[in-house]
């Protein structure tokens, strides 16, 4: 049986190769690739746009929730008049290595808040110096955590802010 298996497996593995091999020989060069590509982003980005003026909130959620590119970058510091607040604040699970052995700390993390309240990127600003776990909880509460967004002049935009997880036996 297991001779089988085996006989199965290389001549599988054999075909694949071979498909993906005739693959490639149909694009003669890669620029041919990246000019499909380049064609195809052309179109998407055509596409988005009609799909906007359409005004369904399919497509508007569709458009705006295609990458920023005006992030800042880690550490950058941005002005805002209207911080960012909670809307669903996530709390972590208490590590079960921490509850055996009955530890407490507490975690602060650098949190990137896009302009649609989102979560984008999650770094530890100061760990619990435990080592029992709180820092992985602490990143993923923060993660699935949503917020508003920061405003300046009535305008939101994306912030980096510090949010504090406290662990404490009983709670």
């Amino acid at each position: 049986m297991k001779n089988q298996m085996f006989c199965w497996y290389v001549k599988y593995s054999v075909f694949l190769l071979m498909v993906f091999s005739l693959g490639n020989v149909c694009y003669s060069s890669l620029s041919e690739i990246k000019l499909e590509e380049a064609d195809a982003r052309s179109t998407q980005t055509a596409q988005n746009e009609t799909m906007m003026a359409r005004g369904t909130w399919v497509n508007q959620w569709l458009f705006w929730n295609r990458a920023d590119d005006d992030l800042p970058a880690f550490g950058e510091f941005v002005s805002y008049d209207v911080p960012p607040k909670f809307i669903k604040k996530v709390s972590p699970k208490y590590p079960p290595r921490a509850r055996l052995l009955g530890i407490s700390g507490e975690v602060r993390v650098n949190v990137l808040v896009d302009k649609l309240g989102r979560v984008r990127d999650v770094r530890i600003y100061m760990d619990s110096g435990t080592g029992v776990g709180f820092e992985a909880a602490s990143i993923k509460a923060a993660r699935h955590s949503l917020f508003s967004p920061a405003l300046r002049d009535g305008q939101p935009i994306a912030v980096w802010i510090i949010y504090s997880y406290q662990f404490i036996l009983g709670k």
